[in-house]
């Protein structure tokens, strides 16, 4: 087993979940994990200041003396539960290596890009090599969490703006590899972020007549919810051709063959079915719609007796260009008499970072380079700490170098979570090569 193998599964092996609420064991956990990276990468430590921020969160800095913008590289160092234990095949903190994976929570979502990145680094400062610009790194501790009131990440955030900190662009998590096939390629090729899908919660609320389930009213508070849920999920949906989708086809025209060559090269004509098409596949259809997914319900704490008050969450995720009051407006339209909306919370979509940068093309040529892979833009469809730093980057991008989330992304959240360990080193090389050409130039 490679030094850097043994280095992740040190990581895996520390349960950093994170929690609303911290305990003193979580807190431990967190120190540990502090503990161990100061332990592992010396060079690293020797050449970068680091600071707690957030409660757990670890903000590295490297002040080069250049006025030219900085860098940022962004990983978050939480995880989620491991849920259910008995359903992995492996213990979720064992970091067991079998079969050519590395399993444990949190190898792909996100301490596998976290180990890479500090690899990389170490790699770098241990030859005696040193930026020639400000170098920025922050770990978060709670990303998991989705939480405003208690991120890490928001904190760092507003410490470097304060600090007037200016970066060229940051990289974190949210692009992933694939398989080209299904678009005509013969190639695997890698989703470069260049936007986030904004968030809002809205929770449902009906009231009714309670009382014995034997006697139920014309319509109850739950009937009430349920046709206003059948009414989302059956009109609220519609997918459009985004400013982030288009940039996507018409990079992705010149390498396609056949029909999606031409409906590429044509997306305007070809906007009818290809809205059709992406619309069959849940990932992909989320690049060009905006989705309302009902998530949570609450009503009576007993079988037979009816609440007199019930609730149902939605949970809305923006495309890119969606103004998110109008969307909220179309979704309340859709609620029967008797059902009242209450917004619970609302981030708009972020801005749309460049394609014709510096930095985009970097990362286009790193991936190409190491990983073999062809780069396209995307909107990223979940979140990720990277919304808060948009007063610090000029452009944000996303982006995890391994090729193996094409085969395992679906074990992220989930049991069984695992990196493949070729995966991993190309990962190591990924950072290394975007590392070296972007902070180590002239």
């Amino acid at each position: 087993m490679s030094e850097e193998i043994k280095r992740l599964c040190s990581a895996l092996a520390i349960p950093t979940v994170s929690e609303p609420e911290m305990t003193e064991e979580t807190k431990e956990n967190f120190r540990r994990f502090a503990d161990f990276l100061r332990a592992a990468y010396p060079a690293f430590h020797s050449e970068m200041t680091v600071e707690t921020v957030g409660g757990a969160g670890l903000l590295y800095t490297f002040r080069s003396g250049s006025e030219k913008d900085g860098v940022l590289f962004l990983s978050h160092m939480d995880t989620v539960p491991a849920g259910d234990e008995a359903a992995w095949e492996h213990p979720p903190f064992g970091a067991a290596v079998c079969d050519g994976y590395v399993y444990g929570r949190g190898a792909l979502d996100m301490k596998g890009h976290l180990i890479a990145m500090l690899e990389a680094f170490e790699r770098l400062f241990s030859r005696g090599l040193r930026p020639s610009r400000d170098v920025y790194v922050f770990l978060g501790c709670n990303e998991e969490l989705m939480n405003d009131g208690c991120s890490s990440a928001k904190e760092a955030a507003r410490l470097l703006e304060k600090r007037g900190v200016k970066c060229e662009f940051s990289l974190d998590e949210g692009g992933l590899p694939y398989t080209g096939e299904y678009l005509g390629l013969d190639r695997m090729i890698g989703l470069i972020g260049i936007s986030e899908r904004g968030y809002a919660d809205v929770r449902l609320v009906a009231e009714a007549p309670g009382g014995h389930s034997a006697m139920p009213p014309e319509k109850s508070a739950l009937g009430l919810l349920c046709e206003a849920g059948r009414n989302i999920e059956k009109h609220f949906t519609k997918a459009r051709m985004n400013s982030v989708a288009a940039e996507f086809f018409d990079a992705l025209a010149p390498h396609a063959a056949g029909k999606i060559r031409f409906a590429s090269k044509h997306r305007k004509l070809c906007r009818g079915a290809i809205l059709r098409r992406l619309s069959k596949y849940d990932r992909a259809g989320a690049m060009v719609k905006t989705t309302a997914a009902l998530t949570m319900a609450e009503g009576s704490s007993r079988p037979n007796v009816l609440p007199r008050s019930a609730s149902l969450t939605v949970n809305i995720r923006f495309s890119p260009d969606d103004e998110p009051d109008e969307i909220i407006g179309r979704l309340k339209k859709l609620l029967p008499e008797g059902v009242r909306a209450e917004v619970l919370g609302v981030i708009p979509p972020s801005k749309v970072s460049g394609t014709d940068t510096d930095a985009y093309c970097a990362v286009s040529e790193s991936m190409e380079k190491t990983l073999g892979i062809l780069s396209l833009p995307y909107p990223v469809i979940f979140g990720t700490d990277s919304r808060y730093f948009y007063g610090v980057a000029r452009d944000v991008y996303h982006f995890s170098p391994f090729l193996s989330f094409a085969e395992d992304n679906k074990t992220i959240h989930s049991e069984n979570e695992r990196i493949a360990v070729d995966s991993f080193m190309k990962g190591i090389d990924f950072f290394e090569d975007l590392i070296s050409k972007t902070c180590l130039g002239k």
